[in-house]
């Protein structure tokens, strides 16, 4: 039987049950909807991860992206004017549908134009949050405070004193205008469409005040997960052609101090520190198929626990982005 919104939730928007397509779930249950005569994404989320207060935090700020003229999903006020409705334990958002198709590495729009296109959004929305001041009472949270954050539930002493070492690192990080506020934290290929011109950025609910650095380094991190470790000569010549073009969008609507940059191989091994928490809590991994969930654990494990570079030689690809960039 396929799943259904609650009742409640489609009386609230006015939506009628047999234009509700169930779109999948893990955090959350998405439907695509006919909202206004158009389709749209009702998001439900559990209360118990979201709070009420993140997700009014989270509409506010999608809603000042948008109305500042970027290309983020919105979200549609219900004919009563309100923007969720809410249960006991969930909550229901509906955002506009994005325009354009997800891109995969396969796609005839994954290449260069995207890249320079993916870190000029990223860029102008980096610039565009130094001057957003939320109402405190709906402030959303510091990424140390994040409750996903568990590295307990990786049973590895080894591991979490890394993981522990890292974070602390990290927190330390000297923090103002121009290097820490509210990000996306999470804008890899599966969280925008692409029109062949525009981005079209959703899934917001995990906006978090944090570096600007690390919202610059998710996309490179997830696109190049996908090419093996020990095809060091690929990763690196990908890389190199991914981030320069990225870089050349971004640097076209925000400016940050080059001493970030460096900082982007200690940002990606804590990512994969994260990652491997992240596959604990998400996956079974004593299931049989879930094997390749194990294997690659392990693979992230070794990597962290040798430390090898995430991407080799990924320095010298920052050092000609700056050179190039002083050179226009």
């Amino acid at each position: 039987m396929e799943k259904v919104p609650n009742k409640y939730f489609l009386d609230g928007y006015g939506l009628k049950e047999k234009e509700i397509d169930f779109v999948g779930g893990f955090m959350n249950d998405v439907y695509e909807v006919k909202y206004s005569d158009k389709p749209h994404i009702l998001r439900i989320g559990s209360k118990k991860i979201k709070s009420k207060k993140d997700v009014q935090g989270e509409i506010d700020f999608v809603n000042f992206l948008k109305e500042k003229g970027l290309t983020v999903c919105g979200v549609e006020s219900a004919p009563n004017g309100e923007k969720y409705f809410e249960t006991k334990d969930e909550i229901a958002v509906l955002f506009e549908k994005a325009q354009g198709e997800f891109v995969k590495s396969d796609s005839e729009y994954w290449n260069e134009n995207l890249f320079f296109q993916w870190g000029k959004t990223l860029g102008k929305m980096n610039r565009l949050v130094k001057e957003y001041n939320p109402p405190e009472k709906i402030k959303r949270y510091e990424w140390y405070n994040d409750p996903f954050y568990t590295p307990e539930i990786v049973k590895d002493e080894e591991f979490q004193n890394m993981y522990n070492e890292y974070f602390e690192k990290i927190k330390c990080y000297p923090k103002d205008k121009e290097s820490y506020g509210l990000i996306h934290s999470d804008l890899h290929h599966a969280n925008f469409m692409y029109n062949g011109e525009d981005l079209y950025m959703f899934d917001f609910d995990d906006a978090t005040y944090h570096y600007f650095i690390h919202d610059i380094a998710m996309p490179i991190f997830y696109a190049v997960r996908f090419i093996p470790f020990e095809n060091k000569k690929e990763r690196f010549d990908f890389s190199k052609t991914f981030f320069n073009s990225f870089m050349k969008g971004y640097f076209k609507e925000n400016d940050i101090d080059e001493k970030w940059l460096y900082k982007l191989p200690e940002i990606f091994k804590f990512r994969e520190l994260v990652l491997i928490m992240a596959i604990h809590k998400q996956i079974d991994l004593e299931a049989p198929e879930n094997k390749k969930f194990v294997d690659y654990v392990e693979t992230l494990k070794k990597s962290v626990k040798n430390n090898i570079p995430y991407i080799e030689g990924f320095e010298k690809i920052i050092e000609d982005i700056l050179k190039e960039r002083e050179n226009v």
